[in-house]
């Protein structure tokens, strides 16, 4: 919960500190740790979807070769009978 309200806080307090861009007013310290916290949140957004991605990849990947292991040891064992 106290997520989402310093989630909104922030959309808020970006959409101030665009529209002082969009007017050309300068920044003020406040703004750009704003604007800096912002992109913080964005990169770690991307992370962690990346991140989602590249396990659901991982474990793709993991299933292949335990499927490829699977069929090599079968094949060993008939090998193995003769």
């Amino acid at each position: 919960m106290a997520e989402a309200l310093v989630g909104v806080a922030l959309e808020k307090s970006l959409e101030v500190v665009l529209k002082r861009l969009e007017k050309g007013e300068r920044l003020r310290p406040e703004d750009l740790a704003v604007l800096t916290v912002a992109v913080v949140r964005e990169l770690n957004r991307r992370i962690d979807a990346l991140s989602g991605d590249l396990s659901a990849r991982i474990d793709e990947t993991n299933k292949r070769i335990d499927e490829v292991s699977a069929s090599l040891n079968a094949r060993i064992d008939r090998l193995a009978e003769q």
